[in-house]
């Protein structure tokens, strides 16, 4: 099984999107893939669940794992396609109070290395997290225990200016381990025609790592709002084919 999570300590940047539309590529891919929503917005959880009620959440599983990830797992409206969602705030979700108070503790350092380990033992080829806007200790487990980072970013300055900072943050972080991989970066609702973004590309051809421009493709919009999975809705011809080559490096793996 291998373990991705897309991140970016910003929001609105697409990390919901993409982490929806990479999942139902690889499925297309005869893989059976779990998505694991971390973000206590739970965004990916409302358009996946397919208006089903959750009776459990993944912070239950996080609070007591006993209770087997398999008790926290929905499908979704596509085969081979499951999800592990995230109750809104609103909805009494308990992510976020376990983010704040208990994902530092001691007792519970080996949490999310428990739901890797169970989510392979469920069979499943790719586990996928959703992260939230920020740099807590839960999105501090999250990335130790993939075995990729992808980064998600507008095409900004002072996006790559963050990227330089979250670049140290995270050789600080995993030490002397060699994973979690972090050598792609996906750049979002890329504009050719923009002056502005063109004027960044030389500072991004700079970057070591490999880039995915997504362009800018209002099907992303319309399959949120409609709650389905943006292979339903339809994409440009240059989003599939964008996704065609991170789909087929990410399988290289």
């Amino acid at each position: 099984m291998y373990t991705i999570c897309f991140y970016n300590h910003k929001g609105g940047v697409g990390k919901t999107s993409l982490t929806g539309a990479v999942s139902c590529e690889l499925i297309l891919k005869g893989k059976k893939v779990l998505m694991v929503d971390t973000d206590s917005q739970g965004n990916l959880s409302s358009q996946f669940l397919n208006g089903k009620e959750a009776e459990n959440e993944i912070a239950d599983y996080l609070a007591d794992y006993t209770i087997g990830l398999e008790n926290c797992i929905y499908n979704t409206r596509y085969d081979n396609l499951f999800i592990a969602p995230s109750k809104k705030i609103s909805e009494k979700g308990k992510l976020n109070d376990w983010a704040t108070t208990e994902a530092g503790k001691l007792e519970n350092r080996d949490s999310l290395k428990y739901l890797v380990e169970d989510a392979q033992k469920l069979g499943f080829d790719y586990l996928i997290f959703d992260m939230p806007p920020s740099y807590s200790e839960l999105d501090k487990k999250v990335m130790l225990c993939s075995d990729e980072i992808i980064p998600v970013l507008q095409i900004a300055q002072t996006s790559i200016d963050g990227l330089v900072d979250f670049y140290q943050l995270l050789q600080k972080l995993k030490g002397r381990d060699e994973k979690p991989l972090c050598n792609k970066l996906i750049f979002n609702q890329y504009q050719k025609s923009k002056a502005v973004q063109k004027a960044i590309l030389p500072s991004i051809e700079q970057l070591p790592s490999k880039t995915y421009f997504i362009p800018n493709d209002e099907s992303f919009r319309k399959a949120e709002l409609k709650k389905v999975a943006l292979q339903e809705i339809g994409m440009k011809k240059d989003t599939q084919e964008v996704f065609n080559e991170l789909i087929s490096v990410i399988m290289e793996k």
